[in-house]
């Protein structure tokens, strides 16, 4: 494993968020439930750097803030975050997937984070050492970083993509009838009058989110 540091200030914290990358990595090598995944973290190359706000891959290299590190994620969390990581690097998801990407390069992204951060939540269950990582400060306070839901449970990264397309194209469907219903009402008010029973319809998004790792940004 290399570690190295790009355009960061020293911290002045206990243990810096270099120290703190390379103990996780050591959590993870020890930990018997999370063992199998030790040499693909360990033989990834991570850079520190500000040059993000929290954490993404290339599919060679993982990125992290180390501002993101000390300011959102314990120790089980940033296990979380690194195996995270890894594990697009080594479902090769960026090359694996790649004609999703191109299709739409969000989409596809939360769809390889909803197959992996299933995976990653199963193993909360079993050690202590990985936990899925909350905001621990702003807007977001306490709200799951990242994207996990049941309903994608069993799915691979294509099904997972076909299903959000599938989700996407019923919310717009949802707002345009919406806004139609909502011209209705301007109509009616004009006339002197607004039915009961027409109301502007919203389709809330089946999944959260309120702020992913932006792992092939």
């Amino acid at each position: 494993m290399n570690i190295s540091t790009a355009n960061v200030m020293a911290s002045g914290s206990t243990l810096t968020p270099a120290q703190r990358v390379s103990r996780a990595v050591n959590t993870i090598n020890r930990d018997p439930e999370l063992r199998a995944f030790a040499t693909l973290v360990m033989f990834t190359n991570i850079e520190l750097t500000n040059r993000i706000s929290t954490a993404a891959t290339d599919g060679r290299r993982t990125y992290i803030s180390p501002a993101f590190i000390e300011a959102q994620l314990s120790d089980s969390d940033l296990v979380y975050v690194l195996m995270h990581e890894a594990l697009h690097v080594g479902f090769n998801h960026l090359i694996a997937w790649w004609h999703l990407y191109l299709i739409d390069k969000r989409r596809a992204n939360a769809a390889c984070d909803l197959v992996i951060n299933l995976i990653l939540y199963d193993l909360t269950k079993k050690t202590r050492n990985i936990t899925v990582p909350v905001w621990k400060s702003g807007p977001g306070t306490g709200q799951i970083i990242g994207l996990l839901d049941e309903q994608y449970r069993g799915m691979d990264t294509k099904q997972v993509f076909d299903l959000l397309g599938k989700q996407q194209q019923q919310q717009q469907q949802q707002q345009q009838q919406g806004q139609g219903q909502g011209q209705g009402q301007d109509q009616d008010q004009d006339q002197g009058g607004v039915p009961e029973d027409r109301k502007s319809t919203r389709l809330n998004s089946s999944h959260s989110q309120q702020s992913r790792m932006p792992s092939s940004a």
